[in-house]
């Protein structure tokens, strides 16, 4: 995941493709901020330029993987 912290984006590059999965960006609170598809099954990258600073909690899923990361802005 670069950068993190983020600024204006941020760019999750997973280890093994991802098939149909969405990156998923939460608040502290548990509410769904924001939503990204990956172009290439790889890598997905959402802009983060609208969030206020703090720290955001990112799921990448699809029916089979589960990935969580935590962004700093």
């Amino acid at each position: 995941m670069v950068p993190n912290p983020a600024q204006n984006y941020v760019q999750i590059i997973c280890g093994q493709e991802v098939p149909n999965a969405k990156l998923l960006v939460y608040d502290l609170n548990g509410r769904l901020l924001k939503t990204a598809n990956s172009t290439d099954n790889i890598t997905f990258t959402v802009d983060t330029s609208t969030l206020p600073t703090g720290i955001y909690y990112c799921t990448v899923a699809n029916t089979t993987y589960t990935a969580k990361l935590v962004v700093v802005k």
